[in-house]
C-alpha cells in the first residue's frame, strides 16, 4: 500500500520523525551538563606596580649604588600593566670615568620571572645590560650578583632602565606573582678630587682657637646619604665620608686625616670632626660628627695675622694691676719668634704677639686667645662692669677684669692660663 504523501507546500501536521532526534540531543546535553564542574571564577586582576623614588648611595668613595627606595617589590602576572618597568637618572657634579658596572637581581624561592637592567650614559651610549630568565625546576646555576663588567667611559650622568615581569605561578605558593630586587653598582675612577689649592695634610696643621665649627650640618647630611657603614674598616668609612662631603658640597676642601675629617673654613682655618668609630666603622654621635676644634696651617696663619705665626708656641699670660683693673698680656716664650715679631723685641726671649700699634696685634691675639676667660674665686665672670659690681668684665675689652681676691685667666682652649691673688 503506498505511503501517503503530504501535499506540496504543506498542510497542518507535525513531522514526528524530525522531532525525535531533537529530543534525544536535548536529553544528552542535559545529562552532560549535570556531570560537568562549574566554570572557575575569573582570576583577580593584578595590582599595577606603584612609582617609587630613586635611591642613590655611595657605598664607598668610588662605588655608587642605583636602585629605588621600595626594593624589593612584589610584581603580579597576567597583565602588562603589572610589570615593573622603571627608569631613573643620576647626574655627577662633573664628568667622571665609569670603570666597571655590575648588578644585583634577586627573587624569592619558587618565583618564575624575567628581569632586565640596562645602564646608559647621559648621552645615550649603552654601558651595561643584564637579562635573566628564572624558571623553577630548570637546573641552572644562578648568582644574584654578576661579575663586574669593564666599561671605561666618561660621562656626567647615568640612565638606568629596569624591568621585572612574572612569567608563571610561584612553584611553592601557586600564586601568580613574584618579588623582584634590582640594583646596579657603578665604580668610578675616583672620588671627586679636592678643589685647586686644597693640598693641606694633617701634618701641615696646628691647633688653633675657634668658638664653634662651621660644617656640623654638612657632616650630618653626608653620613645620612651614605647610610650605615657599620662593618667597614675605619679608613673605608673615613674616606667615604670625605668623598661624600666633596660630592654634596662642590668646592669644599675636605681631607681625611689619621683619625678625623678636616674641612677648610671660611676664615681658612680647618674644622676637625670625629665622625667614625675606630673599631666598628660606624658613624659616631648619631651621624652628626663631633666637632673637636679648629686648626691653622703651620707658617701660614689665616686672616690678617701673618708671619711669624704665634700658634702652637709656648706662651703665658702676664697679668698686672692697672687702676683697680687686672690687665693681661699674652706673651710668646720663644727667642726666634721675638726676633721676627717686632724690631723692639730683638734680644728678648718672651714677647707679645706683635708690637703695640701693629695692625696685626689684635688679629694675632684673637687667633691664640679667642675671647679669653676670667674667673674670680672659681666663679666664671660673664657680666660687664657697667651692669654689675666687682667681680666683673670690662666693657669692650676682654683683656681686663675686676677681682679683688683670687683670679684666673685662660685662652678659650684652656691651653694657656695664669692665676694669682689681688
Amino acid at each position: 500500500m503506498p505511503i501517503p504523501r503530504m501535499p506540496p507546500g504543506g498542510g497542518r501536521g507535525t513531522n514526528v520523525g524530525c522531532l525525535v532526534p531533537l529530543v534525544i540531543v536535548g536529553l544528552a546535553c542535559l545529562s552532560l551538563a549535570a556531570s560537568c564542574p562549574p566554570k572557575p571564577p575569573d582570576p583577580e586582576p593584578c595590582k599595577p606596580v606603584p612609582a617609587a623614588e630613586p635611591k642613590f648611595t655611595w657605598e664607598s668613595p668610588t662605588t655608587l649604588e642605583l636602585t629605588w627606595v621600595d626594593m624589593p617589590v612584589t610584581v603580579g602576572g597576567g597583565d602588562e600593566k603589572c610589570v615593573l618597568n622603571r627608569r631613573l637618572a643620576f647626574s655627577f657634579d662633573k664628568p667622571v670615568e665609569i670603570l666597571t658596572v655590575y648588578s644585583f637581581q634577586a627573587v624569592d624561592s619558587g618565583d618564575s620571572i624575567e628581569m632586565l637592567t640596562a645602564l646608559y650614559a647621559k648621552d645615550g651610549e649603552p654601558l651595561y645590560k643584564r637579562s635573566e630568565h628564572i624558571t623553577p625546576g630548570v637546573c641552572t646555576e644562578y648568582d644574584a650578583f654578576d661579575p663586574p663588567q669593564p666599561v671605561n667611559y666618561e660621562t656626567d650622568g647615568l640612565i638606568l632602565d629596569a624591568v621585572c615581569r612574572v612569567t608563571g605561578n610561584n612553584k611553592d605558593t601557586g600564586e601568580l606573582n613574584a618579588r623582584c630586587h634590582l640594583a646596579v653598582y657603578v665604580k668610578v675612577a675616583d672620588a671627586p678630587p679636592p678643589p685647586e689649592g686644597c693640598d693641606t695634610e694633617e701634618a701641615d696643621l696646628i691647633a688653633d682657637t675657634c668658638s664653634k665649627g662651621e660644617y656640623r650640618d654638612e657632616v650630618k647630611a653626608a653620613t645620612a646619604a651614605l647610610g650605615s657603614y657599620c662593618g667597614h674598616t675605619f679608613r673605608e668609612s673615613l674616606d667615604a665620608l670625605t668623598g661624600e662631603l666633596r660630592r654634596q658640597n662642590p668646592g669644599m676642601c675636605a681631607i681625611s686625616g689619621i683619625e678625623a675629617i678636616f674641612i677648610e673654613r671660611s676664615d681658612l682655618r680647618h674644622d676637625e670632626y670625629h665622625a667614625v668609630a675606630s673599631v666598628t666603622g660606624c658613624w659616631t654621635d648619631s651621624g652628626f660628627g663631633k666637632w673637636i676644634g679648629c686648626h691653622s696651617k703651620k707658617g701660614a696663619p689665616p686672616g690678617e695675622c701673618g708671619e711669624p705665626n704665634p700658634l702652637g708656641l709656648p706662651a703665658e699670660f702676664v697679668v698686672k694691676k692697672h687702676n683697680k683693673w687686672l690687665d693681661r698680656t699674652y706673651r710668646v716664650r720663644s727667642w726666634n719668634y721675638c726676633q721676627e715679631a717686632c724690631d723692639a723685641f730683638i734680644g728678648r726671649a718672651s714677647c707679645p704677639v706683635r708690637c703695640e700699634g701693629d695692625p696685626e696685634r689684635e688679629p694675632c691675639e684673637e687667633r691664640v686667645i679667642g675671647e679669653g676667660k676670667w674667673w674670680c674665686d672659681g666663679q666664671l665672670l660673664t657680666e660687664p662692669c657697667s651692669t654689675s659690681s666687682a667681680p666683673c668684665l670690662k666693657d669692650g675689652n676682654p683683656s681686663q677684669a675686676k677681682c679683688f681676691s683670687h683670679w684666673k685667666t685662660c685662652t678659650d682652649d684652656g691651653v694657656t692660663c695664669s692665676e694669682g691673688d689681688w
